[in-house]
């Protein structure tokens, strides 16, 4: 008799009340919040790199940041709810704004969009005309044992993050003259002729642009010395 006392005095469980449209209202509003934030982000993110690309990167930061704080000032003429919003929900929604605003900084500061960076020489080889034939030499230093008058061709591999559009170069003779000789491309590859070289110091200049008008320079010299046999 007890035991059924017992459990006739056992509350019943009731799950709490839920209320389904008030749920979808306010994760629909955290949508919409999350959504004004990944485009506040991107519109920060083009305005600010603007003011970064222009020398002011302490200023672009510091605009980055103080957008973010200034974003819960337009949820009310937006219409958007801050009161759903957990402490969680304002952490991920910064977050987001920051990962966004930033990707939009590292996608326009690389090409297509913009290129900074000037070409670079990457590499260079020597050849020396021999019985009809380029030969290459072997490069230990600036110095080349080799017979005056036979014409040396020097190779140069170009760099650079578009296309290297244009490159001169200046050769100074051992008798203190200059001569812009012609050069040639193969893809990244740019090669220039002295010919008939005396014996002596030859300097020469290279200069080289890309596409973006972003330009380079480079000074080498090599020794042609007479061969000892």
């Amino acid at each position: 008799m007890s035991k059924k006392k017992e459990e006739e005095k056992k509350p019943e469980f009731r799950p709490p009340p839920f209320d389904k449209e008030e749920f979808l209202k306010e994760e629909i509003m955290k949508m919409r919040v999350t959504l004004f934030m990944l485009i506040f982000a991107a519109v920060i993110g083009l305005a600010t790199f603007a003011i970064a690309n222009a020398g002011q990167v302490a200023l672009a930061i510091f605009t980055s940041l103080m957008a973010l704080v200034a974003s819960r000032y337009l949820f009310t003429p937006l219409k958007l709810d801050e009161t759903v919003l957990e402490k969680k929900n304002w952490i991920g929604n910064s977050l987001l704004y920051i990962f966004v605003l930033f990707a939009i900084w590292l996608l326009l500061s690389n090409p297509p969009f913009m290129d900074q960076t000037h070409p670079y020489m990457e590499d260079i080889d020597i050849y020396v005309m021999e019985n009809g034939n380029w030969t290459a030499m072997n490069i230990t230093n600036k110095d080349f044992l080799l017979n005056p008058g036979k014409d040396i061709r020097v190779n140069m591999e170009l760099v650079d993050n578009s296309d290297v559009s244009a490159v001169v170069v200046t050769v100074t003779n051992p008798n203190g003259t200059t001569f812009s000789p012609t050069v040639t491309e193969a893809g990244d590859d740019w090669s220039f002729i002295i010919p008939n070289p005396v014996t002596g110091s030859y300097k020469y200049i290279v200069e080289a642009e890309d596409d973006n008008s972003n330009s380079g320079q480079w000074t080498r010299e090599l020794e042609v010395k007479q061969k000892v046999i």
